[in-house]
């Protein structure tokens, strides 16, 4: 196959006029975990109350502890 220029192509690309994928992500109430994580998604227990100050993430938002 030749391009525009008269030169050889040695790939092709095909385009799907009807392209896949996820639409419409959710989020299950019963999927999220309960307790207190760091950013790095350690899992810290329940109690936001005797961590040093820091972002935390709890209930799936983060949190600034003073």
């Amino acid at each position: 196959m030749k391009g525009d220029d008269g030169k050889r192509v040695t790939s092709e690309v095909v385009i799907v006029p009807d392209a896949t994928g996820i639409a419409h992500p959710t989020t299950d109430a019963s999927t999220q975990k309960d307790g207190v994580y760091t950013l790095d998604g350690v899992y810290l227990g329940t109690n936001v109350e005797s961590l040093p100050r820091g972002v935390y993430i709890v209930g799936g938002k983060k949190i600034i502890k003073n």
